[in-house]
């Protein structure tokens, strides 16, 4: 099978999936807590500004764009399903994954995944950002480019994923540092390039931030708009590193322990097979620390730590990275990594499917 059609195939196994798990979800259409006339679209009917308010000047392009602003039932999660897989798609690629089984599993663990749940009950932000996954992914394949031109598309893909929902950076920077283990750089200059497009992706958003609220359209008393002072980052390091292995067994609604725990081991073993080296040591750094980015960022860290829906990119992927990983060691371990992908992967579909249907009835 050539490439395009792996890739199509695997578009249609993740996208069938994700409508499958989420069936329940999709045709009753939960609500949130302030959906209902976004949804009827006639006291309010979404528009491209309607996020500047906390400075995410990127929430709802899709919306307006595809329906007019309305948030429509099961063709608005449709249609955010389908951004989310084409993301997934994006992602094995820019990891350079070649197996089908590591294929598979790395775009299904982080798809269906209980911390979807923590969007699903918003449905009036899920087109957006489900593409933002597509956003991110698309982005760090472009930055492997040589040339200026695909380096400035990556920084508008980040800019944009970033203006719709910040604490996608846990994702970029995350996947970024996973790359690197999976595919090491020949030259450490091609790592480097990459990471300084991110890097000035990330100033290019803190310049928007400022000048949108220079010309006074963010609200900078929002907790979304509050930065940490350096003195209270500098204060609070040990808090997070704390929170950065505690989450991985503090339970939450649909993630018990028996889904932490089977993701926690994914994550040990993986590191246990791949930290080898200092570099290797750093980039793990990178990717264990992104993963509380956004608590360690905010001023109101509560606001964040343990957070599903900041969960969705952080600790997800830190998940689909160590399979991936895992998939990629020798034959014993890599037998080991599958039944564990595929145990943590059953468990997932139990508790963000089957559970939902004992909650709700």
């Amino acid at each position: 099978m050539n490439k395009k059609s792996a890739d199509i195939s695997l578009f249609i196994l993740v996208f069938g999936a994700l409508n499958l798990t989420f069936l329940f979800y999709e045709i009753t259409f939960f609500w949130g807590n302030h959906d209902w006339d976004w949804v009827k679209g006639t006291t309010q009917v979404l528009q491209l500004n309607t996020g500047l308010f906390e400075g995410r000047y990127a929430k709802f392009i899709l919306n307006v764009v595809l329906f007019g602003g309305q948030i429509l039932p099961l063709l608005n999660t449709i249609t955010a399903f389908a951004f989310l897989a084409v993301g997934q798609v994006l992602l094995v690629n820019y990891w350079g994954l070649k197996s089908s089984s590591s294929r598979i599993l790395t775009a299904l663990i982080p798809a269906l995944s209980p911390f979807i749940l923590g969007w699903l009950f918003f449905p009036i932000n899920i087109l957006g950002n489900f593409s933002a996954v597509a956003l991110v992914a698309g982005g760090l394949i472009l930055t492997e480019k040589t040339d200026v031109w695909h380096k400035i598309a990556a920084v508008i893909c980040f800019i944009t994923a970033l203006g719709v929902y910040p604490s996608v950076m846990e994702m970029l920077l995350l996947c970024w540092a996973a790359r690197q283990i999976l595919l090491p750089p020949t030259q450490t200059k091609q790592m480097f390039s990459s990471l300084m497009v991110i890097i000035a992706a990330l100033i290019a958003f803190k310049l928007i931030l400022l000048g949108l609220n220079q010309a006074g359209l963010v609200y900078m008393g929002h907790y979304n708009m509050q930065t940490a002072s350096l003195s209270d980052m500098f204060s609070r390091l040990p808090q997070t590193i704390t929170l950065m292995f505690s989450q991985m067994f503090v339970t939450l609604p649909f993630l018990p322990f028996s889904l932490k725990g089977a993701g926690g081991l994914l994550v040990v073993l993986a590191f246990y097979l791949s930290a080898r080296n200092l570099k290797t040591l750093l980039l793990w750094s990178i990717m264990l620390g992104a993963t509380v980015l956004s608590t360690f960022l905010t001023a109101v860290p509560e606001e964040t730590a343990y957070m599903p829906r900041v969960n969705f990119y952080g600790l997800n992927y830190l998940y689909a990275a160590a399979i991936a990983i895992l998939l990629k060691q020798k034959k014993l371990y890599r037998n080991l990594g599958l039944v564990l992908g595929i145990l943590y992967l059953l468990t997932s579909v139990k508790h963000g499917n089957i559970h939902q249907y004992k909650v709700r009835f």
